[in-house]
This record gives C-alpha cells, structure tokens and sequence, in this order.
C-alpha cells in the first residue's frame, strides 16, 4: 500500500497533473486471507460508496470472491495475488489486473528451460506448508503442480518435505537425484 500512496501523493502534487483537483482517499481492509472476511470487507466498502477499485487481497482465497463481485459492481482489482490459472477467465473475474503472472507462466517458462537443454527427466522436492486455512497446501505445491502435471506419460518422481522431517533432506535429494537422470 506505501507505494500506492505515494504515488497518489505525486499526481496530487504535481502542478501539471492530469488530475488536477482530484483527491485520493484510501480505505484499508485486512482479508487475513479468510475467503469470508476478505468479501465481507468488500461489501461493506461497497455498499458505503467507498470503493471505485480494489488494490488486492493478494491471497487467492479472498481475491477469488471479491474478483468475482466486481464485475457485477464494476469496481476494478488490481493485484500482486491471484495466481491460479483459474483467475484467467474473464467472464468470471471480467474487471481482473494481476500485476505478476500465474502459476501457468511459471510452468511455461520451466517447459522452455526444459526443451533448451533438451531434459525429459525431473524430479520435484518441495516444501509442505500446512496453512492456518484447514490444512490447504501453500504456495510451494500450487506452483509445481502445473509443471507435474505437464509430464503426462511418466510423472516425475517428488517428495514433500515437512517441517519435522527437513533434517533429512538429503536422503530426498539423492532419491531424486537417481530417479531423475537420463537412461
């Protein structure tokens, strides 16, 4: 939000601006990454006519509702979050901006790397994060499941590791190391 607000600070300050007199107000809300407050703080910004566009949640669970609202109220979201691929589809998140790109583009950019250097093989070690939201896994499993699921005739051996087990995570390392090399 700090880098918002200052922008908003310059084009107010600016003699030359192209919104001369206009005023920025900001409100903020905290989503706390609940699909249910995150909306809830929505509506009620919403219904007070005190929102003419969102900057976030970055959590998908509550930028996920609130995305969807805001094409029935026309109030525009622009946010660092929204990473699933799901988010692409305009007729149901039609007033949408993600500044970064999704989970997909990650997999896009690792399936170019792996035609560069010609790799068939891989393996996968992540780190499984259980999250305060009923056990939803974290980010770490939402980026490399696209690039596992694009090896469709032979998936790619991986191991989660958990926080209790990450002293060993050496043995995972050479697990993969020998089920991922070439023949």
């Amino acid at each position: 939000m700090p880098a918002i607000v200052h922008a908003a600070e310059k084009i107010q300050n600016d003699p030359q601006s192209v919104l001369p007199g206009v005023k920025f107000i900001f409100t903020e809300r905290d989503s706390n990454c609940s699909s249910s407050n995150g909306p809830l703080a929505a509506i009620d910004l919403y219904r007070t006519k005190r929102a003419h566009i969102f900057f976030g949640p970055a959590c998908d669970y509550a930028a996920a509702p609130i995305a969807r609202y805001s094409g029935r109220w026309r109030i525009p979201v622009v946010t660092a979050g929204a990473l699933f691929q799901g988010f692409t589809d305009k007729k149901e998140f039609p007033l949408l901006t993600r500044v970064q790109g999704s989970f997909h583009k990650v997999r896009d950019m690792f399936e170019s790397v792996l035609d560069h250097f010609n790799w068939t093989r891989i393996g996968m070690l992540f780190y499984e994060d259980v999250n305060h939201l009923g056990g939803e896994k974290r980010e770490c499993l939402q980026i490399l499941r696209p690039i596992y699921l694009m090896f469709t005739k032979e998936p790619p051996p991986y191991y989660s590791v958990k926080e209790a087990d990450f002293i060993d995570w050496r043995k995972h390392v050479a697990s993969l190391s020998n089920n991922s090399r070439s023949e």
